[in-house]
């Protein structure tokens, strides 16, 4: 049966397996994330959704040399509510293989479009960032979920204690919903088709 492994490494750094291929998004460079370290990550493929530190350390991943067996592709965002004037471009990756759309928005920080939405499509999985200030908030989150009716989100890029910066939200606003909330056991989950809507958070492991 088709399914994907996900592993949440922190902040908005995410290890997919996906129809035997591996892939790192996002991940962050040393010291840039409070309360953070990033293992020694393996993996087919290293992408960022944008040039800061906090996402771009690409350079940390190893990488194996094999070609990937999903499809990647990306739709253009913006960091901020300016259209990236302020803090730049921003790209939603989309990865797809074996009938599972899974979605990393990244540091999106507007609204989508009508267009954007449909070029994305329905997700079986959204990384979504929900922290406010650099990303969408917490409102902004729910609103995307409206729109994009992701059977499973997972959120990302909030504080949580001594982890992440000062200036983000904490989870719980996010989670002022009537949807199923569900917290793992670990930070590794598994998606598969036709999976209930849900909220599935990752335990973060320091």
């Amino acid at each position: 049966m088709s399914q994907a492994i996900v592993t949440w490494y922190g902040h908005s750094c995410f290890r997919i397996e996906l129809a035997g291929s591996s892939l790192v998004i996002d991940p962050y460079s040393a010291g840039y994330v409070p309360g953070l370290h990033l293992p020694q990550l393996t993996a087919d493929a290293a992408l960022s959704s944008h040039d800061h530190s906090d996402h771009n350390g690409v350079e940390r991943v190893i990488l194996t040399g094999r070609p990937l067996c999903c499809s990647v592709r990306t739709v253009s965002g913006a960091h901020d509510h300016h259209g990236g004037a302020h803090r730049g471009e921003n790209l939603i990756h989309i990865f797809e293989a074996e009938g599972l759309r899974l979605v990393h928005m990244g540091d999106q920080g507007c609204a989508l479009t009508p267009e954007q939405a449909e070029e994305i499509g329905r997700p079986d999985l959204l990384l979504l960032p929900v922290g406010g200030h650099y990303t969408i908030d917490a409102r902004e989150a729910h609103d995307m979920m409206r729109l994009l009716r992701p059977r499973v989100t997972v959120p990302m890029h909030y504080r949580e204690g001594v982890v992440g910066y000062r200036v983000l939200s904490t989870l719980e606003p996010f989670l002022e919903t009537e949807m199923p909330v569900i917290r793992a056991e670990s930070n590794c989950v598994t998606i598969e088709p036709e999976m209930p809507e849900q909220i599935l958070i990752p335990k973060l492991v320091r």
